[in-house]
């Protein structure tokens, strides 16, 4: 979230873009909800659904699982050069009762009437239920960004999908059709495709 100073420093470096740099309690009430300016990029995003899916621990982000030797086997562990072990940076209080509602909250986002229930409409989420939370970046002379952030499965998180994808939409136009996608193959799921998001609530 965007805090009082980088407002400020947004509104130095680009005044046309941000006309703004002060800083008001309408904008404290704005950012509660996840409105007003957020500057994020897909792997905060990611990183911080992680975080909150483990339960409070951050790690650095790697683009590297594990470094093979060439042609190599990946299920053979003589193959494997080096593995690169996860780094913690730092921990989020998450007690049970403040975890406990937001995660409730956003596991209803992709079934019943949540934001993303059409993108994952035939996706089997009794054998691997997904938590996650639609988004719609607005930028003023461009269409909507959509936006998706999520993890799963519900009840013991491994894998944590974000996609954005620019002016493609709102909500899980878009983002939520890609990462279903992607939970079918971690999921080991049938490629059904899903047909085009139609809700019509925003985020």
């Amino acid at each position: 979230m965007l805090t009082r100073s980088e407002k400020k420093a947004l509104h130095n470096k680009y005044p046309t873009a941000y006309p703004d740099g002060e800083w008001y309690t309408g904008d404290n009430v704005q950012l509660a909800v996840g409105q007003n300016v957020v500057v994020a990029t897909p792997i905060q995003l990611a990183r911080a659904y992680a975080a909150f899916a483990n339960g409070g621990t951050v790690y650095q982000p790697h683009v590297v699982w594990k470094i093979l030797t060439p042609n190599a086997d990946p299920a053979d562990r003589n193959d494997v050069v080096r593995i690169i072990d996860p780094v913690v940076t730092g921990t989020v209080s998450l007690p049970p009762d403040v975890r406990g509602p937001i995660d409730s909250g956003l596991a209803g986002v992709t079934t019943a009437l949540g934001t993303a229930a059409s993108a994952f409409v035939g996706f089997d989420q009794t054998a691997f239920p997904i938590v996650g939370k639609t988004g719609t970046a607005q930028v003023d002379g461009k269409a909507d960004t959509s936006l998706f952030a999520s993890y799963g499965p519900a009840a013991a998180p491994r894998w944590v999908v974000t996609a954005v994808m620019e002016e493609s939409g709102f909500g899980a136009e878009a983002s939520g059709e890609v990462s279903r996608r992607v939970y079918e193959l971690l999921a080991n799921q049938t490629l059904t495709g899903a047909g085009t998001a139609t809700t019509g609530t925003r985020d």
